[in-house]
């Protein structure tokens, strides 16, 4: 018969044996998983300094563009400016030439030409008079100031302009102040 305290013994050092195996597995386990783990977190501070060094250079872009911007502002403003000194120029000889003469044809005549000239530079930049005596009134870019009685123009017409308006690059800078027909009920 065979003694049980060796077969306990036995399977107490396979046990054993096993335990160790597993301990070992495991800490081969533990070791694979900090070496991922510090593999992910150097992954990690590398997308971190990337998004830094990114969200600096949006900042330095976003700074170069207002400075650009800035810039070309300026540069309209100045070009704008240079073109209206010469109407300015006008203004001043008409302005003398009226303390000089008496003719108030050749002063209106003068003011003429400064206007068109005016009018020119400034549709050159994008500005464009609404037309509106004529014209059906249309809310959206006249305004309405009265209205008169009109046997010989239908009703809703505009029959005179009191302020002109305007619309700049396509978008509506000020609506025209008019006189709207209006017939007798």
């Amino acid at each position: 018969m065979m003694d049980i305290s060796k077969t306990d013994s036995c399977e107490d050092l396979k046990s054993e044996a096993a335990q160790r195996e597993e301990d070992r597995e495991l800490k081969r386990e533990v070791e694979r998983l900090n070496l991922e783990l510090a593999s992910e977190k150097a992954k990690s501070e590398r997308y971190l300094n990337q998004l830094k060094y990114m969200q600096a250079e949006i900042e330095n872009i976003q700074k170069r563009v207002r400075r650009e911007t800035d810039e070309i502002i300026k540069r309209a403003n100045e070009r704008l400016i240079s073109s209206l000194l010469t109407v300015l120029d006008d203004m001043e000889m008409a302005l003398k030439i009226s303390h000089e003469s008496h003719n108030c044809k050749d002063l209106r005549s003068g003011l003429e030409l400064i206007m068109k000239k005016i009018m020119n530079i400034l549709e050159g930049e994008g500005l464009t008079r609404i037309e509106a005596v004529g014209k059906p009134f249309n809310p959206e870019i006249h305004e309405a100031a009265d209205q008169v009685l009109k046997e010989d123009v239908p009703e809703g017409i505009i029959v005179d302009e009191i302020r002109a308006g305007y619309t700049f690059k396509g978008k509506l800078l000020r609506p025209s102040v008019v006189v709207v027909s209006k017939k007798f009920s």
